[in-house]
This record gives C-alpha cells, sequence and structure tokens, in this order.
C-alpha cells in the first residue's frame, strides 16, 4: 500500500523540516503559528476530540465558523485520528443546516462566536451529541448549553494527551465531507478521500506556481471546495503560509495585497471580489507585482477588470471545476490571461476529460459537448447515496452537466450548462431547490424559477409564481417566507404572478420559454437584498 505524505499530515512534517517557519497568520489579532506550535495544537486538539468528546476514526466533525484558522486546525486535528471533516455553510440558513447535519450525522458540532445560537438549535433539531467552542465563545453560564455540551477547543487541546502524527489505514478513506447544492432540491455531499485530496492539491501546484515560499491570503470560505483546496490546502501541504481573513472587505483586501512588507503572493476571489476591488480608491495606484497569481473561481470576470489587475502587475486566470471534481478540472496559465481571455483553460495534470455529444461519443474539437471527468482527484461519490442511483456518473466519468468546446490547443471554452442551474456571485444556485421552498407556502400552486442578469452578482433568480385557486397572494409575504430557509443569495430577487404554465408531455416546465418569456431585464433590487 502507497501512503500519500502530502495528504496524510503535512503539519508533522513540516513540524521537523521547517519549525519556525510561519504556517497560519489570523490576519485580524496579527497571531501566527509556526509549524511547530501548530504541529503541538493539532496534537492537542486530536487528543481532545478523541478524549473529552469521543471521537473516533470515521466520526464526522462538522464545523460552523466564518474563516479562521482553527477552522484549518481542527481538519488537521481530524486527519489525525482518522475522523472525517464537515465544514458547515454558513451562510444557509436553519432549516438547510439542520437538514446537512441530519445527513452527515456528525458526533460533535464545533462553532464560533457567531454561530453559537444557531449551532445549539441545530444541534437541538439535529440530534448532535456534543457541541464545542473555538476560542472566546461564551460558557453554558451565559448561554443556557448544557455544560457538556460548552467545550472550548483551546483549553481542550491544551489539557489533552497530544495524538502524534499516525500512517494511513486506507487510501480510500473519506477525509472530508464537501457539500453541494442539490440539483433535485437537496444538497449532496461529495466525499474527498485521502487519495482524492492529495491529487487535487497535485493538480494545483504548477498552474497555481506554488511553492513553500508561497503566501497565500485566504478569502474565500473553507467550506467551499475551491476555498479549502484550491489554494489554502495545496499551500499548507507544500509548506507555505496561509493567512486568514474572516470576511471579505475589499478596502482591506486591497490594502494587504498592495503592502510588499507582507509579501503575499497568491490570493483567490470571485468575480465580484475583484470588481468591488478595483472600485477602490486605493486600487488606483496598487501595486501586485511582488505577487505570482490571482485565481478567479465561480464566473467570468470582465475584460476591463482583469486588464486593470495584470496592470498593476497581477495576472488573473479564469478555473473551471466543481466540488466533485476536486475542485478544478481546467486553468488558464497565466501567461495566457489576456490571449486567452474568455476560456477557462487547459486541463489539470491528474484529471482526465471527454467532451461528449448527445450520442455518447466524443465530440471532434470546436464542437460544444458535455465535460465528463474522470482521475484520481475526482470524488468517489456521494456520501450516503449509492454511486448507481445518480446520473452524476456513467461508469467511472463524472458527468458535469456543463457544455464546452475545446479548441485545437486544447483550452475549453464554456457554452451553457445542461443542468438547471444559475451562479450568483459566485455560488451555485438550483431554481429546484428554491422552487420546492416557494411550493411549501400555502398560497402557492406552482413555481418556476429562472436567472435573470445582474449588475453586481452577474445572475439573480427571478420567481414565477401561480396562486392557488381563491388564494390573495403577497409576493412579500413568499420572499420572507424565503428568507427564513434559504441563504440570502437563493432568495430570488424579483417574484411575479403568473398564469399557469403549460407543461410537457413528460410533465416539465419548459424553461427555456419561460426565460424568453420573462427573462428579459436586468434586477434593480439584488444589491440590496444582500
Amino acid at each position: 500500500m502507497s501512503v500519500h505524505p502530502l495528504a496524510s499530515d503535512p503539519v508533522s512534517y513540516h513540524s521537523r523540516s521547517r519549525p519556525h517557519a510561519p504556517a497560519l497568520e489570523d490576519v485580524t489579532t496579527g497571531e501566527v503559528m509556526t509549524w511547530r506550535a501548530l504541529d503541538e495544537v493539532v496534537g492537542g486538539l486530536a487528543g481532545a476530540l478523541a478524549d473529552d468528546l469521543g471521537v473516533a476514526q470515521g466520526d464526522r466533525v462538522a464545523v460552523l465558523a466564518n474563516n479562521d484558522p482553527w477552522v484549518l486546525v481542527v481538519q488537521f486535528a481530524c486527519m489525525r485520528l482518522g475522523a472525517i471533516f464537515v465544514p458547515l455553510n454558513f451562510r444557509l440558513a436553519r432549516p438547510e443546516l439542520e437538514f446537512l447535519c441530519t445527513d452527515s450525522d456528525p458526533i460533535v458540532l464545533i462553532h464560533d462566536a457567531g454561530m453559537r445560537e444557531v449551532a445549539v438549535d441545530i444541534a437541538a433539531a439535529a440530534g448532535i451529541p456534543r457541541l464545542a467552542s473555538f476560542p472566546g465563545v461564551a460558557g453554558a453560564d451565559e448561554s443556557g448549553v448544557p455544560a457538556d455540551c460548552a467545550n472550548d477547543i483551546v483549553a481542550g487541546a491544551a489539557a489533552a494527551a497530544p495524538r502524534a502524527a499516525r500512517p494511513i489505514s486506507r487510501i480510500t478513506d473519506p477525509v472530508q465531507l464537501l457539500y453541494t447544492s442539490g440539483t433535485t432540491g437537496r444538497p449532496k455531499a461529495a466525499i474527498c478521500t485521502h487519495q482524492t485530496l492529495h491529487y487535487q492539491l497535485l493538480n494545483s501546484v504548477q498552474p497555481y506556481g506554488l511553492s513553500s515560499s508561497s503566501r497565500y491570503l485566504a478569502v474565500l470560505p473553507f467550506f467551499h471546495a475551491a476555498g479549502l483546496n484550491s489554494m489554502t490546502n495545496p499551500v499548507l501541504a507544500l509548506g507555505g503560509t496561509v493567512a486568514v481573513v474572516p470576511r471579505f472587505d475589499p478596502v482591506r483586501v486591497v490594502e494587504l495585497l498592495a503592502d510588499r512588507d507582507r509579501g503575499f503572493t497568491h490570493f483567490s476571489g470571485a468575480p465580484v471580489m475583484y470588481q468591488m476591488m478595483s472600485a477602490v480608491p486605493a486600487f488606483a495606484d496598487a501595486d501586485f507585482n511582488h505577487m505570482v497569481h490571482g485565481q478567479i473561481g465561480g464566473g467570468f470576470l470582465n475584460w476591463e477588470v482583469t486588464t486593470a489587475f495584470h496592470d498593476r502587475g497581477l495576472p488573473l486566470s479564469v478555473g473551471y471545476g466543481s466540488t466533485e471534481m476536486g475542485p478544478i478540472v481546467s486553468i488558464v496559465p497565466p501567461t495566457a490571461t489576456l490571449t486567452k481571455f474568455g476560456s477557462c483553460g487547459l486541463p489539470v495534470q491528474y484529471t482526465a476529460i471527454r467532451i461528449v455529444g448527445p450520442d455518447g461519443e466524443d465530440v471532434a474539437p470546436g464542437q460544444t459537448g458535455e465535460v465528463w471527468a474522470h482521475g484520481p482527484a475526482v470524488t468517489p461519490g456521494y456520501w450516503r447515496r449509492d454511486r448507481d442511483d445518480t446520473s452524476a456518473f456513467a461508469g467511472e466519468w463524472f458527468r458535469t452537466g456543463d457544455a464546452l468546446v475545446q479548441d485545437e490547443d486544447g483550452y475549453l471554452t464554456m457554452v451553457d450548462r445542461y443542468k438547471d442551474m444559475y451562479k450568483s456571485g459566485g455560488e451555485n444556485v438550483y431554481p429546484a431547490e428554491v422552487e420546492r421552498v416557494i411550493a411549501e407556502h400555502p398560497d402557492v400552486a406552482d413555481a418556476a424559477v429562472i436567472s435573470i442578469a445582474d449588475e453586481r452578482w452577474g445572475e439573480v433568480g427571478r420567481a414565477l409564481i401561480v396562486p392557488r385557486p381563491g388564494a390573495q397572494l403577497d409576493t412579500t409575504a413568499i420572499a420572507e417566507h424565503c428568507r427564513t430557509r434559504l441563504a440570502k443569495y437563493k432568495v430570488p430577487a424579483d417574484f411575479l404572478v403568473v398564469e399557469p404554465f403549460e407543461r410537457n408531455v413528460t410533465g416539465k416546465i419548459p424553461k427555456a420559454e419561460l426565460k424568453q418569456k420573462y427573462g428579459s431585464g436586468r434586477s434593480t433590487v439584488a444589491s440590496a437584498q444582500r
């Protein structure tokens, strides 16, 4: 059995090879953990999770928190125990989080101060036996949480007998569960094993120019595959430094990246983040020439902003992928940022792709087809779901549902999506999930959600609602109904009352016709909703 050191325990390795080099930095407090200090904390936390909270190999450990170095400490502690790390999307509404926790069935839910009230409710609803908290969270006497559920992981880590690094039992054992929005209304957790994580990291190293000297400013949320496995874990696997920002602030990020003394070499952001950064007054005189790479994820950035960063010394390149693909399957090299503008890049080294036509055969270069992906970086399947029962897989190949074209040089360009999905501010939104929530309202007979253009977020939703006979439908009430059940970015910007839909012979609503009829115009209220 081969052992993959990049995935098994980079903390233990770098604590010996570069003990005094910085590993993690909290940008808010200025606190820096060296690799030796990180190794000690990870070992102590692993001991506390095992001895105080009963975490064993194969157990799930869920984390509900804003970006924080401690999220990564928990991840590495889970690796030492053979437990499975489950980062939860803190932007989701409580019913959504309750489903994720019921589905993943964690033995403990770890939260930060801002998520404490939500965590208590979710733990009770999902039957999670224990809660634990990040530093500085109120104790049981202040929160009403039972004493055995109010565990400070820092205090526990300091008091516990540390756990040392250990060999991987099986490279096919899961290390992460990463939830992706559900195409049929319910999210699914893509399984990331030791093997998939290892090759996901390798897929990022060369295209992004990563090394042990890399300094990465992390603003993308760690509950995203892109935020966790595109640069954060690859940089740490190589012995570099990750500086963590809890929430994106364009003014602060421009200041940090332009500060040559801080020496940041890499950054990742959604298109809306780069747009907001380019509007900051200090951006006009910013100099990013000391940086190596900026990655764009979750959509495309316009030419004006792309060239503005390029002119200031930071080449930006688009990556294409998904949670299931690890999370990247193609990247535009920094040298081709402008010459291949509009492309989503060349396929990465350890993931094979096919461009497949409707007949299941590969199409010729220049022709449009669905991207299928296969390789050790691709998820082996979804948590607690039979691989054979999902249309996402065709034998050993993962079907993306995305229509792309590949040119003679091998570059991919996005054409369309076969699956009903749109991206809002870099986040995937599946109309089926939103429609299910709208249909739960007693005044609604039928509903369909389409996407419309938005200046800031790229796309937002427009809900088309058929009221029940005799109902006096109030769209404001429907919007509030959605806001209590869905993440803010999923709530449609517009709600229109329409006549009953005409369905096709299979009973489906023809979305293309609805988009042609109701999809004109841009949203004027989406930005205010967030």
